[in-house]
């Protein structure tokens, strides 16, 4: 479900927000400034109504704007509204599960294109595919990023990704919530390095935890329980982590996949670029 939280539109209040990676912020057409690195992001929908136009333009783009490292701001509103259409009110209300759908499909959506126009071409296809759009908006796009192209306009490129995994189970929250995750949020750049927590699929506890760890913008996956355990018994705490590191590949497209015990405890500042591949 969708959580909303207003903001305060007094002036007199300097009120800045910075909405967190991985997440989906709303935004209108109006009062909204881009700046250049996301000027590919101005095309507005034309096979949607225009209603709702700029609201699943604001979802679809920022789902982009985390492939390259954009995100978005809000300020204290400098413009106030003053007609209000009720029938507008009523529209938003009936494509509201639509949004919702909408939203659910783009968290999970992702590819492999390592051209970020490719992958924006990718992604207007598939939204096709599945019913969002119409045909139209996909030859839009395309003209569009051409043109942009046409101009000298240079697009972001997509950076390496970076995958921090830990391969724990639910009975190793108490662990977790005393050493790895208080030191996760206060030292690994979530803008640049993507959590990963990789649980049993089998265990009803992991599926609870896993909800609770996405409402928290962590990635999370489920492994099955390996094939051989049907006939030599099931493998168990250790030796079924030690068993999944091997596979750890399956379970990340990332560039860079690094493996932490679900005890582990940070101590400095992770930041791909000035830690890890540090060569002093």
């Amino acid at each position: 479900s969708l959580r909303f939280q207003k903001i305060s539109n007094d002036r007199n209040k300097d009120v800045k927000l910075i909405a967190p990676r991985r997440t989906f912020s709303p935004y209108s057409k109006q009062s909204t400034l881009h700046l250049r690195p996301s000027l590919w992001a101005l095309l507005l929908p034309v096979t949607v109504s225009q209603q709702v136009s700029d609201i699943c333009r604001s979802y679809v783009m920022q789902r982009l704007m985390w492939d390259v490292g954009l995100q978005t701001a809000f300020a204290g509103s400098y413009s106030i509204k003053k007609h209000v259409d009720h029938n507008e009110h009523e529209l938003e209300k009936e494509f509201s599960w639509k949004i919702d759908k909408l939203v659910e499909y783009l968290t999970q959506w992702s590819s492999a294109e390592t051209s970020f126009i490719k992958r924006v071409k990718q992604l207007f296809i598939d939204l096709y595919e599945y019913g969002y759009i119409e045909l139209i908006d996909v030859h839009l796009i395309q003209l569009w990023l051409e043109e942009l192209h046409l101009i000298g306009y240079t697009f972001p490129e997509i950076p390496l990704k970076y995958t921090l995994v830990v391969r724990t189970f639910a009975g190793h929250l108490y662990r977790m919530n005393k050493w790895y995750i208080p030191t996760v949020n206060m030292f690994v750049d979530r803008n640049t390095i993507d959590v990963l927590f990789v649980l049993d699929d089998e265990s009803r506890e992991d599926h609870i935890l896993g909800d609770c760890l996405k409402k928290h913008n962590y990635s999370v996956k489920y492994e099955a329980s390996p094939a051989f355990t049907k006939t030599k018994g099931n493998l168990y705490g250790y030796d079924r982590q030690q068993w999944s590191t091997f596979y750890m590949d399956y379970l990340s497209n990332s560039d860079y996949i690094g493996v932490i015990d679900a005890d582990g405890m940070l101590y400095s500042f992770m930041h791909p670029f000035y830690s890890i591949f540090a060569s002093n």
